[in-house]
């Protein structure tokens, strides 16, 4: 099926983006909201999600008016009838509903193999019957350098690491108080977002032989207060880690991740700020469809995949060690 739009005359004075609450989902939509900021650069362009974390991702934005925490649905579509055009990712609003109202709308819809902010791009060129060059494809985050200058003044001459250890559920897989997660939705939720992780033991055992390579080494932890379980694991075998996790926005998220020399992740919401920055990314994949969730732009050299389709566990850390080192050393050429 293809993508559906519904056109309606200009002039188009207010646009609202309705988001997902996931983080991701959010950093795939700012191609398609810079592109329609070049077209409508005097029009209202506002953002609403359901999350209030998820909104980080447009803090500071400049292609961004205003951003909404709406937590019902009926408040969300309440606030869309005063707008010209809807960009709905987040499946509140049906086309029926839109179409009521006389509002315009762009909806992504059918199967799409590749990269989701390149099939959202598309939705958005054609709407705007613009033809997509590469330097639409990227990301658009605000980077708040100031807010990590505490945690790196004593980096000196030290090789940074970044290290992404869970997915922002992390507490559900081994936490003392995991028994407030044993609901069936909890569960379910933590046997997907499972699928997603490496192994605790398989990043200690990666670090070490990392270190030993390279001993001037200082690892990174990123993450969500959520993920502070796994990050204290790590913190007992690495005491002089710096543990960034459950400290950041996603501007200084960013930030933090343009200023490491190396960015290490799964599929979660790191790895899509991280491809807004300039550092090299080691992201592993498993059962998720890497050229849809990948890193963006799916092509860049900066960018290596490792996949292996038997599961999380079978990759190996001399696997990741390798590739790491490789791409170090290509970065100092």
């Amino acid at each position: 099926m293809k993508p559906v739009n519904h056109l309606r005359p200009p002039p188009i004075k207010k646009i609202l983006i309705v988001s997902s609450s996931h983080v991701g989902h959010n950093v795939f939509l700012t191609p398609s909201v810079h592109l329609l900021r070049k077209y409508y650069p005097n029009s209202i362009i506002d953002v609403v999600s359901r999350k209030p974390f998820a909104l980080q991702a447009w803090e500071k934005n400049p292609d961004i008016n205003h951003t909404f925490h709406k937590g019902l649905k009926y408040t969300i579509k309440r606030l869309a009838k005063n707008y010209d055009l809807i960009f709905e990712k987040a499946g509140i609003i049906d086309k029926a509903f839109l179409i009521k109202n006389n509002i315009s709308y762009l909806i992504e819809e059918g199967h799409h193999e590749e990269h989701s902010a390149d099939s959202l791009l598309k939705l958005t060129a054609k709407f705007l019957n613009h033809t997509i060059s590469e330097a639409d494809r990227h990301y658009f985050i605000t980077f708040d350098f100031d807010a990590i200058e505490p945690y790196l003044k004593d980096k000196g001459d030290s090789i940074l690491v970044g290290i992404q250890l869970g997915n922002g559920a992390t507490v559900r897989y081994g936490s003392p108080f995991k028994f407030f997660f044993s609901s069936k939705k909890y569960k379910k939720r933590t046997k997907k977002r499972a699928k997603k992780l490496w192994d605790l033991d398989h990043y200690v055992n990666f670090c070490e032989q990392f270190k030993e390579k390279r001993p001037n080494t200082k690892f990174i932890l990123t993450g969500t207060k959520q993920e502070q379980y796994l990050a204290n694991q790590f913190t007992n075998k690495f005491p002089d880690v710096i543990n960034c996790v459950g400290k950041t926005s996603i501007p200084s998220l960013a930030a933090l991740i343009d200023s490491l020399d190396i960015f290490i992740t799964h599929d979660t919401g790191s790895l899509h700020v991280a491809s807004a920055s300039n550092t090299p990314i080691v992201s592993l994949f498993s059962k998720m469809n890497f050229k849809r969730y990948g890193p963006y732009p799916y092509s860049s050299e900066r960018h290596k995949i490792i996949f292996n389709k038997d599961g999380m566990s079978h990759i190996s850390p001399d696997e990741v060690l390798q590739v790491t080192l490789t791409m170090l050393q290509g970065q100092q050429h």
